[in-house]
């Protein structure tokens, strides 16, 4: 299988930040950990050729969010609302910093921005600031069910944008995205009547640090054996929207073209967002399926290479 990240994605290392595109708009949100805030280099560097919008949980349980600068409201269950945070022109950039970006506001401005590309003719960018090291000791402390993220789940929902209703006499895969976190997929197949022989999870390759795809392997053992999904195990680089894609539309292809597919995004920020993706191109068989965990600490220390995908040019060439 020929690597098609190169394709699609340029790589930076933190020290030397890249420069957007004069005229480009760039949503950010900052969070717990250092890299989210990565994007003050790039504001420095862009030396106001670009606008950068910050954004901030209003109320998170009903998907309100606020632009921090204007403190304007606007709802992620809202197609008009979220085209007004991004505001953009015929033929502008949109670039979304999915470093701090909750999951929940990226699947929304995500649709909205594929929506743009045929409409506007915008290039559309995703930009993922990796951490420098994971701090696997917490993740091993808190490795078991509701305690890995400090306070448990607020239960499975489908993220906002992507909600859809399944007749009951549809069958259905199951393709969660693992990352560290153990018990996240034994939360989810408690909470889903999935037959067990159709739960396919994808694991997180990485280039620099072989042992990372053990550490997914150790945190979610109990679950993987438990139902046998261990023998449908496929692999994905963790850091590459691209390559995730990709191996998502093989598992549609040879598993779920007569079948509804169910997308678990519980693992790395790449794999969520080709998830998003996922659905964004099989909206009529295709369902995000998210656990809402209680996530109140940093699990992670630095600022690593720093990758910009080309989501129009990557879309383009598979749908």
């Amino acid at each position: 299988m020929i690597n098609k990240d190169g394709i699609y994605t340029v790589r930076f290392p933190a020290e030397k930040p890249f420069k957007l595109m004069d005229g480009s708009i760039c949503i950010f949100q900052r969070g717990l950990e250092e890299r989210s805030h990565y994007i003050d280099r790039l504001r420095e560097k862009d030396q106001g050729h670009s606008v950068f919008r910050e954004v901030e949980f209003k109320d998170k349980e009903n998907d309100k969010i606020k632009n921090v600068e204007t403190g304007e409201d606007y709802s992620l269950r809202s197609s008009e609302d979220v085209r007004k945070l991004l505001d953009v022109g015929f033929g502008r950039n949109i670039y979304l910093d999915a470093s701090g970006l909750h999951i929940k506001i990226l699947s929304a401005l995500i649709k909205q921005s594929v929506k743009l590309i045929a409409d506007l003719g915008i290039k559309f960018y995703i930009l993922y600031a990796e951490p420098k090291s994971y701090q696997f000791k917490r993740y091993c402390e808190e490795g078991q069910y509701h305690n890995w993220a400090g306070g448990g789940f607020n239960g499975i929902s489908p993220l906002p944008g992507f909600g859809c209703i399944v007749s009951e006499n549809n069958e259905s895969i199951l393709v969660p995205l693992l990352g560290f976190q153990g018990g996240r997929l034994a939360y989810i197949l408690s909470q889903l009547d999935v037959d067990e022989t159709k739960v396919f999870p994808v694991i997180g390759l990485s280039g620099y640090r072989p042992e990372y795809p053990f550490y997914s392997y150790f945190g979610n053992r109990q679950a993987l054996i438990e139902n046998n999904s261990w023998q449908n195990v496929q692999f994905a680089m963790a850091g590459s929207i691209v390559d995730a894609l990709l191996q998502l539309n093989r598992i549609y292809e040879k598993n779920a073209k007569d079948r509804f597919m169910k997308i678990a995004p519980i693992g790395t920020k790449p794999h969520a967002i080709a998830a998003i993706l996922m659905a964004c191109l099989h909206p009529r068989t295709t369902e995000l399926v998210y656990d809402n965990p209680n996530k109140d600490k940093s699990r992670t220390d630095g600022v690593g290479i720093v990758s910009v995908t080309c989501v129009s040019d990557l879309i383009g060439s598979i749908g």
